[in-house]
């Protein structure tokens, strides 16, 4: 049994051509062809045999929007039988209908990545450099394979997108309903690709944003419930690719307090490699988001080498599955270990993955890389840095102005430009920030360790030709601090449970609309009321250990670490708007 399927979403009126069974097959072959709209029967044949007409049919297809072709043994089994459908018009009003010829490309200046549809199916064509000879396998590499059809061609595939309905069903099968190309930008091209399940409504668009000088793409997805009921998203990566070629090597990176970005290099092993991230809070501590893949042993100035960096700083993961001898597969987004509900009609973004590919080694590679963080990645980034003293690892907690006041001269002989009071500068009386177990929460300046408060010390930095910084952590509570005992539903916690700490703190729900109002709020009046402060060092100290929303809905707990990285977002686009 074959099938072809496309959506019309209304706009067709009628389908004509004919059908048959092809010259190439022997005695046993038996075929019915069916034309199905909407779930039903709308034209079928009788059985037909080799050396038979072909069968003519006019179907009329007014408010039809799926069309299913659909090519059925004659029941005696699929010995020797294949169809053709031929001289298919499809007549339709309004709207262009997807074109299922199409190629798509995504490029830039070095770099090609196609796409083609073939039986409404997504397909990578290719993906590399233009200028090497094409190692991908196609057609038949799935650019996004859903839960249906991640077994395409024998290999057992994650599947990219997979939905459990309010049935309790796996029941997803993607195809192409449009795609559309602008320029946002002088040298940057936009291409969005539209899939859809005729089933479940299900959307996703595929987006792609080609830097052409810098040689580097970014690629995310936007997933659409178009069903009546919320769906349980079990995985939603934000991207897909399929290399080819011999000996691949996967370089990847790893590492802890002060031992970050450790780089680990070996063959790309039959299976499935995952690295990720769980903890939310730290999204880099343990491997980073950042990957290498290479024709043998990456070099530095020769060889094939794909770089990519995922930017999300929630939970993550990257997968590296073989699919074939000589080719894997890459794909990643948000960890899917904490399932995700999305409600009816609504939509979920996915974390952009930032990708290059160079010829030349990962010398070229991370030029490109660089350049595009310079063009596209920064704010401010034509912005020379200062070089910066912290208070932190000359007087950790214990300081008072006269202590300070001898740093910032001693850092002006130095050479330095900018002076940054780190932690332990606010909470008062038995809350006062004099260790790590108190004050966090309580963003009022220590009146005994600086009397003059924040903008005096401020000014007396400029008074010496140095910018002044500051600490802050409003993200996170201490249990001993005025706001835990007015608001303790504000830190997360687990029902029935112990509240674990973390270096003495907890962190706060921002998954919460009023915490992610307060945590804006703290940042945001301290620079209003402090007008000298010119930098912000936002730290975060601990672990998301119970991941829990205290009086939340069933869908805002499985939301809820995705929800509180895009607070985060959000708090940091207010905060320089």
């Amino acid at each position: 049994k074959s099938e072809w399927t496309l959506p019309l979403d209304g706009e067709a009126t009628e389908l004509t051509g004919a059908c048959g069974v092809d010259d190439e097959v022997g005695e046993k072959a038996s075929l019915q062809f069916v034309n199905e709209g909407d779930g039903k029967e709308l034209w079928k044949s009788p059985v037909m045999r080799r050396g038979q007409a072909a069968q003519p049919f006019n179907v009329k297809l007014a408010g039809v929007n799926t069309l299913r072709l659909l090519v059925e043994d004659g029941g005696d089994g699929s010995t020797e039988d294949h169809g053709d459908w031929l001289d298919l018009k499809l007549e339709h009003s309004g709207k262009a209908l997807a074109n299922y010829g199409t190629t798509i490309a995504v490029e830039t200046g070095a770099l090609e990545w196609t796409f083609g549809v073939n039986l409404g199916k997504l397909e990578q064509r290719r993906f590399g450099m233009k200028a090497d000879p094409d190692k991908t396998r196609a057609p038949g590499v799935y650019a996004f394979p859903d839960y249906i059809d991640r077994n395409a061609d024998v290999a057992l595939l994650e599947p990219t997108l997979d939905v459990l309905g309010p049935d309790g069903l796996r029941n997803l099968a993607l195809r192409f309903v449009s795609q559309e190309t602008t320029k946002p930008s002088a040298g940057v091209t936009r291409t969005d690709i539209r899939l859809k399940d005729a089933v479940s409504g299900t959307g996703l668009d595929l987006h792609f944003l080609a830097h052409e000088k810098d040689d580097v793409i970014e690629t995310w997805s936007t997933i659409t419930n178009g069903s009546k009921d919320a769906v349980t998203l079990l995985r939603f990566d934000s991207f897909a690719f399929s290399l080819g070629g011999k000996d691949l090597h996967l370089t990847t990176f790893r590492g802890g307090w002060g031992d970050e970005m450790n780089w680990s290099e070996a063959p790309v092993s039959t299976g499935l490699r995952r690295i990720g991230n769980q903890s939310f809070t730290h999204p880099t501590h343990g491997y980073s988001s950042s990957f290498v893949v290479s024709d043998g042993p990456a070099k530095e100035e020769s060889g094939r080498v794909i770089a990519g960096s995922l930017a999300w700083s929630g939970n993550w993961h990257l997968d590296f599955q073989s699919e074939f001898k000589e080719s894997v597969r890459v794909s990643g987004g948000i960890n899917p270990f904490q399932p995700q509900s999305l409600a009816a009609g609504a939509s979920l973004e996915t974390p952009r993955l930032i990708l290059t590919v160079s010829n030349n080694g990962k010398g070229t590679a991370s030029r490109n890389l660089h350049r595009w963080a310079r063009h596209s990645g920064f704010r401010q980034e034509d912005v020379t840095r200062p070089v910066i003293l912290n208070s932190w690892d000359g007087a950790y907690f214990s300081f008072d102005e006269t202590r300070l006041l001898a740093m910032m001269d001693a850092a002006v002989k130095s050479g330095v430009e900018m002076f940054v009071l780190d932690d332990g500068w606010f909470g008062n009386g038995p809350n006062a920030r004099n260790s790590d177990n108190a004050g966090l929460g309580d963003w009022q300046t220590n009146r005994e360790k600086l009397p003059h408060d924040i903008q005096w010390l401020a000014e007396q930095a400029h008074q010496r030709g140095l910018k002044f910084g500051l600490w802050v952590e409003p993200e996170m509570v201490n249990p001993r601090s005025e706001l835990f005992q007015k608001h303790p539903e504000w830190a997360v916690k687990l029902p029935g449970r112990e509240q674990r700490l973390g270096r003495n703190q907890l962190p706060l729900d921002l998954s919460k609309p009023e915490v992610e109002e307060f945590a804006y709020q703290v940042v945001a009046g301290i620079l209003d009321k402090y007008p000298g402060i010119e930098y912000i060092k936002w730290d975060n100290n601990g672990h998301l250990q119970d991941g829990g929303s205290q009086g939340t809905s069933p869908a805002g707990q499985m939301n809820m670490t995705t929800e509180m990285t895009r607070a985060y977002y959000r708090i940091l686009d207010r905060l320089v708007a």
